[in-house]
């Protein structure tokens, strides 16, 4: 597992297998945030089966799944949520999906609609080799 930093509180990487999460654990991780589908590919775990680790290494879980550029405004305001809370509990959080760009794309969103400058956000993504600018654009053209 790759992990990539997006800020101090937040990590991303491709997909996570069980044998992971004790990593995540030592670095720190105290939230576990998937957007990746079940049965996106053939061999992947099944989130039940992550969070049911994380959660015995007192990891919180939280199942955003939604297929790559389709995230929902729903999705995108919970992760925001998520993001929020655990800054204020000084807790970090890690998100994943098959590559980890979903994740970051979802961050990306997350940030533009809560007012940080989409200069930013595409800098940090741009800086672990996720371009988000596509994404930026749809929030920005958003007028819902």
């Amino acid at each position: 597992m790759r992990t990539m930093i997006l800020s101090d509180t937040l990590t991303v990487s491709g997909q996570i297998n069980v044998e992971d999460i004790q990593a995540l654990k030592s670095e720190g991780v105290s939230v576990l945030v998937c957007t990746r589908p079940d049965a996106e590919s053939q061999g992947q775990p099944h989130f039940a089966d992550i969070a049911l680790a994380a959660e015995d290494c007192g990891i919180e879980v939280a199942n955003l799944p939604f297929k790559s550029g389709k995230e929902t405004k729903e999705q995108v305001t919970a992760f925001a949520h998520i993001l929020r809370k655990a800054s204020k509990e000084g807790k970090k959080v890690h998100a994943f999906c098959r590559t980890g760009n979903r994740a970051a794309c979802l961050w990306a969103s997350a940030q533009v609609r809560e007012g940080r400058p989409a200069s930013e956000v595409l800098a940090a993504a741009n800086a672990i080799g996720f371009d988000v600018s596509e994404t930026i654009n749809s929030v920005n053209g958003d007028t819902n």
